[in-house]
């Protein structure tokens, strides 16, 4: 696959061409990077809830347990299991939490991409035509027009 290249002919419609392939780069890549980090975040949060439920489920057992007056080695030893279980889930649940804020920062910095790499590059785009069509165009038009017309005669 052959890309196109910019022309290096004239310095302003480079200027207008790289100007408008950074507003279009500025644009898509963070698009795309934001829907992959949202689907991201989406999956965090659902194993986040997930582990929010079996920690809860945890306690509860931890509870029903806790109040027997007496328990057996087995449960003693289950009720053990269990409470190491829960405290893994923590970990986890803290572990998911942090995921969560990371790509939310990886979210705002693709958004900070955004508002300041698209003005800049319509910017110089602006520009790069602007003073393509002044200091180039209208005067090869000029010069034409003037060729014509000495043709003409």
């Amino acid at each position: 696959m052959n890309l196109p290249t910019l022309p290096t002919d004239n310095l302003y419609k480079f200027l207008a061409l790289s100007g408008l392939a950074i507003a279009i780069f500025s644009l898509v890549f963070p698009m795309i990077r934001i829907s992959e980090i949202k689907m991201k975040l989406v999956e965090a949060e659902t194993q986040s809830n997930v582990l929010n439920v079996e920690i809860e489920e945890l306690k509860e057992d931890t509870d029903r347990w806790a109040k027997k007056t007496s328990l057996s080695p087995e449960e003693t030893a289950s009720l053990r299991k269990r409470l190491i279980e829960l405290r893994i889930k923590g970990v986890q649940i803290r572990g998911r939490f942090e995921q969560i804020k990371s790509l939310n920062k990886d979210l705002d910095y693709s958004m900070i991409l955004i508002w300041v790499g698209l003005p800049l590059g319509m910017l110089i785009s602006y520009l790069g035509f602007l003073l393509w069509y002044f200091r180039v165009q209208k005067p090869n038009d000029l010069l034409l027009r003037k060729q014509v017309e000495s043709d003409k005669t």
